[in-house]
């Protein structure tokens, strides 16, 4: 198999539970970079909320942030493509989530906000207490998110943290049956994450092999969650995670171990010969 580019996802599939890359992970990503393929984080997470190893020039150029709603290259220090909500998309779904039981954030210009109430509790729908120190990383608190996210020309992702996570599934079909034109995925067992209806992985990584001249049937692609979904179907041979869901696993060519167990380094090793 001629594999020219890898991209991958983070949590739950790169990441170990406690957001660290393993030895054996980032031996596996150097090599393969020695061999000439190019390593392509592709994330629901903001470039500043990147693990450092990943924002090395040497090993990743190319970065698809946010589900998709941005194309970075670190290079050139340049967004190639962007792909967001507008003021009245996002303030209708903000609205919406309001009266819900959640917890709301967005993402604005690589910068995430979340009113101070809502920060608070945090620790309280963290799955992990790595995963509680991420989000206080990734957010700063505001007084009125409404009032922030109304004074922007656009927002490039709302997320909404359930505190019962059994509210999920129910939301997700209301939110697909009432309000047509937004990307609806998730990433943790308690979260939904809203974009662009074209902001997806898949559409991204499209978009970066056809900038680049590499044939989308010569990338592998690694992801968990429902937000991977689009990239696992576009990529010549999607892999799924041993820990993601039988409905993510349904839609991969090949189905690795977990990422507690190296899954993505196991995969490229075998894939690649190493």
């Amino acid at each position: 198999m001629d594999i020219r580019l890898i991209a991958f996802d983070l949590d739950g599939t790169l990441l170990r539970s406690d957001k660290s890359i393993s030895p054996r992970t980032m031996q596996a990503l150097l090599a393969a970079r020695e061999r000439g393929v190019l390593l392509v984080p592709s994330t629901g997470r903001l470039l500043r909320s990147l693990p450092e190893p990943l924002l090395d020039k040497s090993l990743t150029r190319y970065h698809i942030l946010v589900n998709g709603a941005q194309v970075y290259d670190s290079f050139e220090d340049k967004t190639l493509l962007r792909e967001e909500l507008t003021p009245q998309q996002a303030m209708c779904m903000l609205h919406f989530l309001k009266s819900r039981n959640v917890l709301r954030g967005v993402y604005i210009d690589g910068l995430g906000h979340m009113s101070r109430e809502d920060f608070s509790e945090i620790e309280a729908v963290a799955a992990t207490p790595a995963t509680a120190t991420l989000m206080r990383r990734s957010y700063q608190t505001d007084e009125d998110l409404d009032a922030v996210t109304a004074q922007h020309d656009s927002v490039q992702k709302i997320i909404a943290f359930f505190r019962n996570p059994d509210d999920k599934q129910a939301t997700i079909r209301e939110i697909t049956a009432r309000f047509p034109g937004y990307a609806v995925s998730s990433s943790l067992g308690n979260n939904i994450e809203i974009n662009a209806q074209n902001a997806t992985k898949g559409s991204a990584l499209c978009f970066l092999c056809e900038k680049i001249g590499i044939p989308i049937g010569q990338c592998m692609a690694f992801g968990d969650g429902t937000n991977d979904y689009s990239m696992l179907r576009a990529a010549g041979f999607g892999v799924a995670m041993g820990n993601a869901s039988e409905e993510v696993q349904s839609c991969a060519d090949a189905v690795t171990e977990t990422n507690e167990e190296d899954g993505v380094a196991r995969m490229i090793e075998r894939v690649l010969g190493l």
